[in-house]
Protein backbone atom coordinates (compact mmCIF):
# COMPACT_ATOMS: atom_id res chain seq x y z
CA UNK A 1 0.00 0.00 0.00
CA UNK A 2 1.16 3.84 -0.79
CA UNK A 3 2.47 5.75 2.35
CA UNK A 4 -1.09 7.36 3.87
CA UNK A 5 0.41 10.77 3.44
CA UNK A 6 0.55 10.07 -0.40
CA UNK A 7 -2.87 9.01 -0.52
CA UNK A 8 -4.25 11.95 1.73
CA UNK A 9 -2.36 14.43 -1.03
CA UNK A 10 -5.17 12.73 -3.78
CA UNK A 11 -7.86 12.01 -1.75
CA UNK A 12 -10.09 13.65 0.90
CA UNK A 13 -10.41 12.13 4.16
CA UNK A 14 -7.89 9.57 3.30
CA UNK A 15 -8.13 7.58 6.86
CA UNK A 16 -6.73 3.54 7.67
CA UNK A 17 -9.11 1.18 7.93
CA UNK A 18 -10.36 0.89 11.80
CA UNK A 19 -11.10 -2.30 13.53
CA UNK A 20 -12.57 -2.66 17.06
CA UNK A 21 -8.60 -3.50 18.09
CA UNK A 22 -7.12 -0.89 15.96
CA UNK A 23 -6.49 0.50 12.46
CA UNK A 24 -5.87 -2.27 9.32
CA UNK A 25 -3.05 -0.55 7.15
CA UNK A 26 -3.98 -2.98 4.40
CA UNK A 27 -7.74 -0.85 3.43
CA UNK A 28 -7.55 3.23 3.64
CA UNK A 29 -11.03 4.65 3.67
CA UNK A 30 -11.57 7.45 1.65
CA UNK A 31 -14.40 10.08 0.70
CA UNK A 32 -16.17 8.75 -2.79
CA UNK A 33 -15.07 11.91 -5.09
CA UNK A 34 -17.68 12.80 -7.95
CA UNK A 35 -16.89 10.83 -10.65
CA UNK A 36 -15.78 7.64 -8.80
CA UNK A 37 -14.40 4.69 -10.76
CA UNK A 38 -13.94 1.17 -9.52
CA UNK A 39 -10.51 -0.66 -9.78
CA UNK A 40 -11.85 -2.62 -13.12
CA UNK A 41 -13.50 0.54 -14.90
CA UNK A 42 -11.64 2.13 -17.84
CA UNK A 43 -10.88 4.94 -15.60
CA UNK A 44 -8.54 2.73 -13.98
CA UNK A 45 -7.18 0.72 -16.35
CA UNK A 46 -3.89 2.28 -17.26
CA UNK A 47 -2.67 1.19 -13.81
CA UNK A 48 -2.56 -2.61 -16.14
CA UNK A 49 -5.90 -4.18 -15.38
CA UNK A 50 -6.38 -6.32 -18.31
CA UNK A 51 -9.55 -7.82 -20.17
CA UNK A 52 -10.40 -11.36 -20.02
CA UNK A 53 -9.60 -12.51 -23.19
CA UNK A 54 -12.17 -13.17 -25.66
CA UNK A 55 -11.76 -16.69 -26.08
CA UNK A 56 -11.41 -17.59 -22.81
CA UNK A 57 -14.46 -15.67 -21.17
CA UNK A 58 -16.65 -18.83 -21.39
CA UNK A 59 -13.98 -20.82 -19.43
CA UNK A 60 -13.58 -18.66 -17.13
CA UNK A 61 -17.62 -18.47 -16.52
CA UNK A 62 -17.71 -21.93 -16.03
CA UNK A 63 -15.12 -21.74 -13.65
CA UNK A 64 -16.40 -19.20 -11.54
CA UNK A 65 -19.39 -21.40 -10.43
CA UNK A 66 -19.85 -22.47 -8.07
CA UNK A 67 -19.77 -18.94 -5.96
CA UNK A 68 -18.73 -20.21 -2.56
CA UNK A 69 -17.21 -18.55 0.45
CA UNK A 70 -17.07 -19.19 3.76
CA UNK A 71 -20.86 -19.20 4.88
CA UNK A 72 -21.14 -22.11 2.34
CA UNK A 73 -18.56 -24.65 3.18
CA UNK A 74 -20.79 -27.04 5.03
CA UNK A 75 -22.63 -27.81 2.12
CA UNK A 76 -21.08 -30.97 0.92
CA UNK A 77 -21.92 -30.88 -2.80
CA UNK A 78 -20.82 -27.18 -3.36
CA UNK A 79 -17.56 -27.73 -2.07
CA UNK A 80 -16.86 -30.68 -4.48
CA UNK A 81 -17.99 -28.75 -7.04
CA UNK A 82 -16.08 -25.75 -6.01
CA UNK A 83 -12.68 -27.89 -5.68
CA UNK A 84 -12.95 -29.39 -9.21
CA UNK A 85 -12.70 -25.27 -10.74
CA UNK A 86 -9.82 -24.34 -7.79
CA UNK A 87 -7.05 -23.29 -10.80
CA UNK A 88 -3.33 -23.38 -10.00
CA UNK A 89 -1.27 -19.69 -10.81
CA UNK A 90 1.60 -17.66 -10.07
CA UNK A 91 1.56 -14.10 -8.25
CA UNK A 92 3.38 -11.97 -11.12
CA UNK A 93 2.59 -8.15 -9.70
CA UNK A 94 0.95 -6.08 -7.66
CA UNK A 95 -1.35 -2.90 -8.23
CA UNK A 96 -1.26 -0.47 -5.40
CA UNK A 97 -4.24 1.66 -4.02
CA UNK A 98 -7.47 0.14 -6.36
CA UNK A 99 -10.49 1.68 -5.82
CA UNK A 100 -13.51 -0.29 -4.50
CA UNK A 101 -17.28 0.63 -3.96
CA UNK A 102 -18.06 0.70 0.46
CA UNK A 103 -21.37 -1.97 0.26
CA UNK A 104 -21.89 -0.56 3.82
CA UNK A 105 -21.33 3.57 2.97
CA UNK A 106 -22.35 4.94 -0.17
CA UNK A 107 -20.56 7.95 0.45
CA UNK A 108 -17.00 6.34 1.22
CA UNK A 109 -14.87 4.11 -0.99
CA UNK A 110 -12.05 1.71 -0.21
CA UNK A 111 -8.49 1.48 -1.53
CA UNK A 112 -6.79 -1.79 -1.27
CA UNK A 113 -3.78 -3.34 -3.23
CA UNK A 114 -4.47 -5.92 -5.73
CA UNK A 115 -2.56 -8.84 -6.56
CA UNK A 116 -2.12 -10.14 -10.01
CA UNK A 117 -2.15 -13.72 -11.07
CA UNK A 118 -2.04 -15.57 -14.23
CA UNK A 119 -3.03 -19.39 -14.15
CA UNK A 120 0.01 -21.81 -15.19
CA UNK A 121 -2.34 -24.50 -17.14
CA UNK A 122 -1.40 -23.27 -21.03
CA UNK A 123 -5.18 -23.52 -21.55
CA UNK A 124 -5.91 -20.38 -19.60
CA UNK A 125 -2.44 -18.33 -20.09
CA UNK A 126 -2.78 -15.34 -21.58
CA UNK A 127 -5.55 -14.09 -18.76
CA UNK A 128 -4.62 -11.93 -15.13
CA UNK A 129 -6.72 -12.72 -12.24
CA UNK A 130 -6.78 -10.12 -9.18
CA UNK A 131 -7.46 -10.79 -6.14
CA UNK A 132 -7.94 -7.92 -3.81
CA UNK A 133 -5.02 -8.18 -0.75
CA UNK A 134 -7.80 -9.53 2.24
CA UNK A 135 -8.61 -12.44 -0.08
CA UNK A 136 -4.30 -12.86 -1.09
CA UNK A 137 -4.27 -16.05 1.05
CA UNK A 138 -3.54 -17.55 4.64
CA UNK A 139 -0.19 -17.04 4.30
CA UNK A 140 -0.27 -13.12 3.05
CA UNK A 141 2.04 -10.43 4.57
CA UNK A 142 1.26 -6.65 4.99
CA UNK A 143 3.57 -6.18 2.05
CA UNK A 144 2.14 -7.75 -1.19
CA UNK A 145 5.16 -7.71 -3.01
CA UNK A 146 7.06 -10.26 -1.08
CA UNK A 147 4.13 -12.75 -2.71
CA UNK A 148 5.53 -11.84 -5.94
CA UNK A 149 6.43 -15.08 -7.50
CA UNK A 150 4.39 -17.09 -5.83
CA UNK A 151 2.93 -20.15 -6.61
CA UNK A 152 -1.00 -20.19 -5.27
CA UNK A 153 -4.35 -21.81 -5.85
CA UNK A 154 -7.07 -19.43 -6.79
CA UNK A 155 -11.13 -19.99 -7.01
CA UNK A 156 -12.51 -17.09 -9.47
CA UNK A 157 -15.39 -15.51 -7.89
CA UNK A 158 -16.86 -12.62 -10.15
CA UNK A 159 -16.60 -11.65 -13.79
CA UNK A 160 -16.44 -7.65 -12.83
CA UNK A 161 -18.21 -6.11 -16.02
CA UNK A 162 -16.27 -3.21 -17.35
CA UNK A 163 -18.13 0.40 -17.16
CA UNK A 164 -16.61 2.58 -19.85
CA UNK A 165 -17.40 6.64 -20.10
CA UNK A 166 -18.69 6.17 -23.50
CA UNK A 167 -20.13 2.97 -24.18
CA UNK A 168 -22.18 2.89 -26.81
CA UNK A 169 -24.02 -0.77 -27.51
CA UNK A 170 -23.34 -2.59 -30.85
CA UNK A 171 -24.56 -5.74 -32.52
CA UNK A 172 -21.51 -7.47 -31.44
CA UNK A 173 -19.99 -9.88 -28.85
CA UNK A 174 -19.70 -8.49 -25.49
CA UNK A 175 -16.53 -9.55 -23.46
CA UNK A 176 -15.35 -6.29 -21.16
CA UNK A 177 -14.93 -8.36 -18.25
CA UNK A 178 -12.02 -8.30 -15.56
CA UNK A 179 -11.78 -11.33 -13.52
CA UNK A 180 -11.64 -11.47 -9.94
CA UNK A 181 -10.40 -14.59 -7.67
CA UNK A 182 -9.68 -15.60 -3.75
CA UNK A 183 -7.07 -17.57 -2.88
CA UNK A 184 -8.30 -17.33 0.99
CA UNK A 185 -11.28 -19.89 -0.24
CA UNK A 186 -9.04 -22.08 -2.38
CA UNK A 187 -6.42 -22.87 0.16
CA UNK A 188 -9.19 -23.40 2.66
CA UNK A 189 -10.69 -26.00 0.85
CA UNK A 190 -7.64 -27.54 -0.82
CA UNK A 191 -6.21 -27.87 2.99
CA UNK A 192 -9.74 -28.97 4.12
CA UNK A 193 -9.76 -31.80 2.02
CA UNK A 194 -6.47 -33.29 2.21
CA UNK A 195 -7.30 -33.29 6.24
CA UNK A 196 -10.28 -35.30 5.62
CA UNK A 197 -8.39 -38.13 4.03
CA UNK A 198 -6.37 -38.62 6.31
CA UNK A 199 -6.92 -41.98 8.29
CA UNK A 200 -7.57 -42.33 11.88
CA UNK A 201 -4.61 -41.74 13.72
CA UNK A 202 -4.66 -43.66 17.54
CA UNK A 203 -5.92 -47.16 18.10
CA UNK A 204 -9.06 -47.66 19.78
CA UNK A 205 -7.62 -49.34 22.90
CA UNK A 206 -4.86 -47.11 22.95
CA UNK A 207 -3.98 -43.66 21.92
CA UNK A 208 -0.16 -44.55 22.18
CA UNK A 209 -0.18 -46.87 19.31
CA UNK A 210 -0.30 -45.55 15.72
CA UNK A 211 -2.95 -47.46 13.49
CA UNK A 212 -1.72 -48.91 10.17
CA UNK A 213 -3.47 -46.99 7.95
CA UNK A 214 -2.30 -43.49 9.28
CA UNK A 215 1.58 -45.45 9.22
CA UNK A 216 0.86 -46.09 5.58
CA UNK A 217 -0.14 -42.49 4.68
CA UNK A 218 2.36 -40.93 6.75
CA UNK A 219 5.06 -43.13 4.97
CA UNK A 220 3.60 -41.80 1.00
CA UNK A 221 5.69 -39.93 -0.71
CA UNK A 222 4.16 -36.56 -2.07
CA UNK A 223 6.05 -34.18 -4.54
CA UNK A 224 5.90 -30.33 -4.57
CA UNK A 225 7.33 -27.52 -6.07
CA UNK A 226 8.54 -24.75 -3.80
CA UNK A 227 6.12 -21.94 -3.53
CA UNK A 228 8.18 -19.68 -1.81
CA UNK A 229 10.46 -19.67 1.55
CA UNK A 230 11.57 -17.36 4.45
CA UNK A 231 14.15 -17.54 7.59
CA UNK A 232 11.81 -20.23 8.85
CA UNK A 233 11.23 -22.49 6.44
CA UNK A 234 9.67 -23.38 2.66
CA UNK A 235 6.07 -23.49 1.02
CA UNK A 236 5.63 -26.18 -0.81
CA UNK A 237 2.36 -26.75 -3.59
CA UNK A 238 1.50 -30.14 -4.64
CA UNK A 239 -0.28 -30.67 -7.71
CA UNK A 240 -3.86 -31.15 -6.29
CA UNK A 241 -3.12 -27.41 -4.84
CA UNK A 242 -2.36 -28.50 -1.45
CA UNK A 243 0.14 -26.04 0.63
CA UNK A 244 2.27 -27.55 3.33
CA UNK A 245 4.83 -26.21 5.19
CA UNK A 246 8.48 -27.54 5.75
CA UNK A 247 10.48 -26.04 8.55
CA UNK A 248 13.86 -25.54 8.29
CA UNK A 249 15.24 -27.95 10.31
CA UNK A 250 12.63 -30.05 8.61
CA UNK A 251 14.00 -29.42 4.88
CA UNK A 252 17.31 -29.82 4.53
CA UNK A 253 20.81 -30.37 6.45
CA UNK A 254 21.80 -27.40 4.56
CA UNK A 255 20.14 -25.39 7.49
CA UNK A 256 22.57 -26.70 9.53
CA UNK A 257 25.46 -24.64 7.92
CA UNK A 258 27.36 -22.71 10.08
CA UNK A 259 28.07 -20.53 6.63
CA UNK A 260 25.36 -20.34 4.74
CA UNK A 261 22.03 -18.30 4.95
CA UNK A 262 19.41 -21.19 4.99
CA UNK A 263 17.32 -19.15 2.27
CA UNK A 264 20.55 -18.98 0.21
CA UNK A 265 20.59 -22.64 0.35
CA UNK A 266 16.84 -22.95 -0.98
CA UNK A 267 16.64 -24.05 -4.82
CA UNK A 268 13.14 -23.55 -5.91
CA UNK A 269 13.67 -24.23 -9.85
CA UNK A 270 13.03 -27.99 -9.77
CA UNK A 271 10.29 -30.39 -7.67
CA UNK A 272 10.96 -32.10 -4.26
CA UNK A 273 9.98 -35.14 -2.87
CA UNK A 274 8.35 -34.99 0.72
CA UNK A 275 6.49 -36.58 3.33
CA UNK A 276 3.43 -35.44 5.98
CA UNK A 277 4.07 -35.06 9.39
CA UNK A 278 0.99 -33.26 10.74
CA UNK A 279 -1.68 -30.49 10.96
CA UNK A 280 -1.63 -27.11 12.81
CA UNK A 281 -5.02 -26.12 13.66
CA UNK A 282 -3.91 -22.56 15.43
CA UNK A 283 -1.22 -20.69 15.56
CA UNK A 284 0.25 -19.26 18.63
CA UNK A 285 3.63 -17.40 17.48
CA UNK A 286 3.41 -16.34 13.67
CA UNK A 287 6.90 -16.10 14.01
CA UNK A 288 7.51 -19.74 13.74
CA UNK A 289 6.95 -19.70 10.13
CA UNK A 290 8.32 -16.21 9.25
CA UNK A 291 4.73 -14.07 8.89
CA UNK A 292 5.05 -10.92 10.60
CA UNK A 293 1.04 -10.68 10.10
CA UNK A 294 -0.39 -14.40 10.01
CA UNK A 295 -3.45 -15.04 9.76
CA UNK A 296 -4.69 -18.45 9.63
CA UNK A 297 -7.91 -18.45 10.17
CA UNK A 298 -10.01 -21.89 9.60
CA UNK A 299 -7.44 -23.11 6.87
CA UNK A 300 -5.67 -25.67 8.15
CA UNK A 301 -1.82 -25.69 7.90
CA UNK A 302 -0.44 -29.00 6.85
CA UNK A 303 2.69 -29.66 8.41
CA UNK A 304 5.77 -31.79 6.27
CA UNK A 305 10.01 -32.71 5.99
CA UNK A 306 12.23 -33.36 3.25
CA UNK A 307 15.00 -34.58 5.03
CA UNK A 308 14.59 -37.84 5.49
CA UNK A 309 15.36 -37.64 1.58
CA UNK A 310 18.86 -36.54 2.22
CA UNK A 311 22.12 -38.22 2.98
CA UNK A 312 23.11 -36.81 6.10
CA UNK A 313 26.88 -35.01 5.68
CA UNK A 314 28.30 -37.52 8.66
CA UNK A 315 27.03 -40.60 6.57
CA UNK A 316 27.90 -39.24 3.33
CA UNK A 317 31.88 -39.10 4.99
CA UNK A 318 31.23 -41.78 6.34
CA UNK A 319 30.85 -43.70 2.99
CA UNK A 320 33.45 -42.09 1.38
CA UNK A 321 35.92 -43.19 3.86
CA UNK A 322 34.64 -46.90 3.74
CA UNK A 323 35.69 -46.12 0.31
CA UNK A 324 38.54 -44.96 0.69
CA UNK A 325 37.89 -42.07 -1.27
CA UNK A 326 37.93 -39.99 1.52
CA UNK A 327 41.66 -39.28 1.94
CA UNK A 328 43.81 -36.87 -0.91
CA UNK A 329 40.48 -35.69 -2.13
CA UNK A 330 40.65 -31.71 -2.72
CA UNK A 331 37.25 -29.66 -1.14
CA UNK A 332 36.40 -26.00 -1.03
CA UNK A 333 35.80 -24.89 2.83
CA UNK A 334 35.42 -22.49 4.86
CA UNK A 335 36.94 -21.25 8.06
CA UNK A 336 34.53 -21.30 11.09
CA UNK A 337 37.45 -20.79 13.91
CA UNK A 338 40.91 -19.40 13.42
CA UNK A 339 43.13 -20.42 16.24
CA UNK A 340 47.02 -20.93 14.37
CA UNK A 341 47.95 -23.08 17.45
CA UNK A 342 45.38 -26.25 17.59
CA UNK A 343 44.58 -25.59 14.38
CA UNK A 344 41.53 -23.94 12.57
CA UNK A 345 37.92 -25.49 12.28
CA UNK A 346 36.16 -25.47 8.87
CA UNK A 347 33.40 -26.68 7.16
CA UNK A 348 33.26 -28.37 3.90
CA UNK A 349 31.25 -27.10 1.24
CA UNK A 350 29.55 -30.72 0.79
CA UNK A 351 29.11 -31.08 4.44
CA UNK A 352 27.29 -28.68 6.25
CA UNK A 353 27.13 -28.34 9.80
CA UNK A 354 30.28 -30.79 9.84
CA UNK A 355 33.31 -29.35 11.33
CA UNK A 356 36.95 -30.39 10.23
CA UNK A 357 40.31 -29.19 11.14
CA UNK A 358 42.61 -27.25 9.19
CA UNK A 359 46.84 -26.99 9.68
CA UNK A 360 47.63 -23.67 10.12
CA UNK A 361 49.80 -22.54 7.04
CA UNK A 362 51.28 -18.62 6.83
CA UNK A 363 49.22 -18.22 3.92
CA UNK A 364 46.19 -18.46 5.75
CA UNK A 365 44.87 -15.30 7.94
CA UNK A 366 41.87 -14.34 10.33
CA UNK A 367 40.16 -12.03 7.00
CA UNK A 368 39.69 -15.34 5.36
CA UNK A 369 37.45 -15.91 8.34
CA UNK A 370 35.94 -12.27 8.26
CA UNK A 371 34.96 -12.47 4.28
CA UNK A 372 33.57 -16.45 4.24
CA UNK A 373 36.44 -16.47 1.46
CA UNK A 374 36.47 -20.25 0.40
CA UNK A 375 39.73 -22.21 0.58
CA UNK A 376 40.77 -25.42 -1.09
CA UNK A 377 42.04 -28.04 1.31
CA UNK A 378 43.18 -31.53 0.62
CA UNK A 379 41.92 -34.50 3.31
CA UNK A 380 45.23 -35.84 4.93
CA UNK A 381 43.94 -38.11 7.31
CA UNK A 382 40.40 -39.58 8.14
CA UNK A 383 38.53 -42.09 10.16
CA UNK A 384 35.34 -42.47 12.39
CA UNK A 385 33.94 -44.57 15.63
CA UNK A 386 30.37 -45.00 16.21
CA UNK A 387 29.37 -44.91 19.74
CA UNK A 388 27.00 -46.89 21.52
CA UNK A 389 23.90 -44.86 20.51
CA UNK A 390 25.18 -45.32 16.64
CA UNK A 391 26.05 -41.77 16.09
CA UNK A 392 29.25 -41.44 13.48
CA UNK A 393 32.29 -39.73 15.77
CA UNK A 394 34.41 -37.75 12.60
CA UNK A 395 38.37 -37.39 12.85
CA UNK A 396 39.25 -35.61 9.71
CA UNK A 397 41.98 -33.70 9.56
CA UNK A 398 43.56 -31.09 6.68
CA UNK A 399 45.97 -29.13 4.83
CA UNK A 400 45.47 -25.83 3.25
CA UNK A 401 46.10 -25.74 -0.91
CA UNK A 402 44.84 -22.69 -2.26
CA UNK A 403 42.74 -19.70 -1.79
CA UNK A 404 39.96 -20.21 -4.29
CA UNK A 405 39.73 -16.76 -5.91
CA UNK A 406 43.21 -15.71 -5.98
CA UNK A 407 44.08 -19.10 -7.78
CA UNK A 408 41.48 -18.34 -10.02
CA UNK A 409 42.11 -14.96 -10.88
CA UNK A 410 45.81 -16.33 -10.63
CA UNK A 411 45.24 -18.89 -13.90
CA UNK A 412 43.14 -15.83 -15.64
CA UNK A 413 46.25 -13.59 -16.03
CA UNK A 414 48.98 -16.41 -17.06
CA UNK A 415 46.70 -17.44 -19.47
CA UNK A 416 45.30 -14.21 -20.74
CA UNK A 417 48.82 -12.45 -20.71
CA UNK A 418 50.80 -12.58 -24.63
Amino acid sequence: MKPLKELQREYENARYMKLPDGELHTIVSVNKPKNSYQWFDEDFSEKGVELVPAQLIEEFQELRYPNIDMSMVRDRQLVEEALENIIICRVTNVIEAAPFDFVSDSKKMALEDLLVVEPISPDLQGAKIYVPHHKAGTFKTARLRLMVGQVVPVKIVELRERRYKDYHVYKSVKNSYVLEGDINIAQFLKNREFVKNIPKKWADFDETVLTEDYRSFTNKTYKGIISHYNSAGVYVVTNKCYTFFIRREDFGYATFSRIHKFVDTVDDTKPINFKFTGVVRHIDDPKEFGISNFNIGNTPLLKGEHISFETSPHEAIKQLIDSKNMVGRAFKGYIVQYDVVKGHLIELEEFPGVLVKLKHNRMINQNMMRTNEALSVVVKRARYTINDEGKIILTVNCTYNATLGKKQEMLADFFSSN
